[in-house]
């Protein structure tokens, strides 16, 4: 395909070692891929961006939905937060924007309500949860950082 996804690496080396990719991983072996596939293939990225504000990208037949929603971060939001729906939304023409053009995009209102939906399927499917890992000592110039950065 002549896209490039980061999620789909793990799932190909997989592939290419033992033939036998994990059903639970979200990207999918370039070697499984038809050229043909990567035109139709939907591309979901997710971020909690600002105090209280997830944005999850949908990007899908040439459109890119970029749809901001309230959350109680680190958690997604809730179902209310989502019924509510997004209190900021942009719509752009990939090709465009990969030529540097930044104009919002012409998108009928179907393309549009199904990104949205799209989105909040895929926050509903994933849990509102992030589990934690191990606990981290972190070098004192590590703490630092993070304060610096906002984190702490």
């Amino acid at each position: 395909p002549d896209e490039v996804d980061l999620i789909d690496i793990y799932p190909t080396v997989i592939d290419y070692i033992t033939g036998d990719v994990p059903e639970q991983c979200d990207g999918r072996s370039w070697l499984q891929m038809d050229t043909d596939d990567s035109s139709q293939r939907q591309r979901i990225t997710e971020a909690f961006t600002g105090v209280s504000t997830y944005t999850i990208s949908i990007e899908r037949n040439g459109v890119k939905g970029i749809f901001a929603y309230d959350s109680d971060i680190p958690s997604r939001p809730s179902q209310e937060q989502l019924a509510s729906g997004p209190k900021f939304t942009q719509l752009f023409d990939v090709d465009a924007v990969r030529d540097e053009e930044y104009g919002e995009a012409n998108v009928d209102e179907e393309l549009r309500t199904e990104l949205e939906e799209n989105a909040v399927s895929f926050v509903e499917s994933r849990g509102r949860e992030y589990e934690r890992g191990e606990e981290v000592n972190l070098s004192a110039q590590a703490e630092k950082r993070l304060e610096e950065l906002g984190y702490k």
